[in-house]
């Protein structure tokens, strides 16, 4: 079979499920893989990925639960002949989103990263800990809003890595691919909102530190509800 133009090998360092599981959206949500269409066997896919069949799985295991593909046994994976799920629509509308989109993304994104963090705070060992408090030194002492932008995200998606749950992993995922957009109009227009949010980021960190769930639930509450509410400020002023 012809290799996919658009797949890119998967580099050791990364999380792979997590990078195989968005490309495989991208393609499907693209249209390169069609709605109905036969998947690539799994041992193409993973020459295609350049990774093992347990990483490929996992990814698959996802895209079935969030309803992107159906697994049928024998006769392989398909792509879903109705794309119109919550997490398909919100992803071709990430960069249409209204203010009034976003209070619903954020009400979404505060219960999943609520779940994700109360986990985390339970599970994290002192490696987990120090790997999230070198990316929150990131975000502090950066000038650059891009690389800030970016430690942010990988300090969320780090967090739910903690979690252990591959789910909540996938779905944070793709909220996160659904917010870019408007967290930069949040970080170039209203740069206050760094001197609040860092600290923020600081006192969830703490929570983890911890290992207090409770705490940790409380302070990324506050600090989506304050993020989401930067947002809709902005978003009714232009």
């Amino acid at each position: 079979m012809a290799k996919v133009a658009s797949i890119r090998p998967i580099k050791r360092k990364e999380n792979m499920a997590n990078l195989v599981a968005k490309q495989l959206i991208d393609l499907i949500v693209s249209g390169k893989f069609p709605a109905g269409e036969r998947l690539p066997s799994e041992k193409e896919l993973c020459e295609m990925f350049e990774v093992g069949r347990n990483t490929l799985r996992e990814a698959t295991r996802a895209l079935n639960i969030l309803g992107f593909i159906d697994i049928r046994v024998p006769e392989g994976m398909f792509v879903a002949r109705s794309p119109d799920n919550f997490y398909t629509r919100k992803m071709q509308l990430s960069s249409k989103y209204g203010y009034d989109n976003v209070e619903e993304l954020t009400e979404a994104r505060i219960a999943i990263e609520c779940a994700i963090v109360r986990l985390a705070a339970q599970k994290a060992g002192e490696a987990e800990k120090r790997k999230l408090y070198d990316i929150y030194r990131i975000m502090k002492e950066t000038a650059d809003h891009r690389e800030r932008l970016a430690a942010d995200a990988q300090f969320h998606m780090t967090i739910a890595e903690i979690s252990q749950n591959g789910f909540l992993q996938q779905t944070l995922l793709l909220l996160l691919d659904g917010m870019n957009e408007w967290m930069a109009k949040v970080e170039i227009g209203a740069p206050t909102v760094k001197q609040t949010s860092t600290p923020q980021h600081e006192e969830i960190w703490k929570a983890i530190q911890e290992n207090n769930p409770d705490l940790a639930v409380e302070k990324m509450r506050d600090h989506l509800t304050y993020v989401g509410k930067a947002f809709l400020e902005i978003e009714q002023k232009q």
